[in-house]
């Protein structure tokens, strides 16, 4: 049962990403200027493109459940990248009346990480401050160097 719900969960937020730019090419229709048409294209060719590895990496749970071999890639990423790619999509998905806005510290902040999960964390967490705020709220985070 928890599998069921971590799976659910893990594949809400690309889908929630994908769906929230459909519809605001959708709502624009032919109004809409090129840059937030790229834009738009864009996040729904990434986010398609992470669910795909996300159902992969539902395939590898399951191989991992069977005691067979996993491989992890990690890759030096410059947080900020993570972050401002996040900001993007939950700002486009979030409702008009929440005010969202990720901040980051100006020096480079490299992680050792796999890129997809880290987006991931950052997208469930705005996704649940988002929820959890009323309209006319704002969901504000900050990252500072150590």
């Amino acid at each position: 049962m928890e599998k069921t719900i971590w799976s659910q969960t893990i594949l809400r937020t690309p889908l929630t990403s994908i769906q929230g730019y459909a519809q605001l090419l959708l709502r624009r229709g032919g109004n809409i200027d090129s840059t937030l048409l790229g834009e738009a294209l864009q996040t729904i060719s990434e986010e398609s493109g992470r669910l795909i590895r996300l159902v992969s990496d539902l395939r590898q749970l399951a191989r991992a459940a069977a005691k067979q071999a996993i491989i992890s890639t990690l890759e030096l990423i410059d947080l900020r990248d993570v972050i401002g790619t996040v900001e993007d999509t939950v700002t486009m998905v979030a409702p008009a009346q929440i005010e969202v806005q990720l901040t980051m510290a100006k020096s480079s902040a490299w992680v050792d990480a796999d890129t997809d999960r880290l987006k991931q964390v950052f997208l469930d967490l705005s996704n649940n401050a988002i929820e959890a705020t009323q309209a006319g709220g704002k969901v504000t985070a900050k990252g500072v160097s150590a």
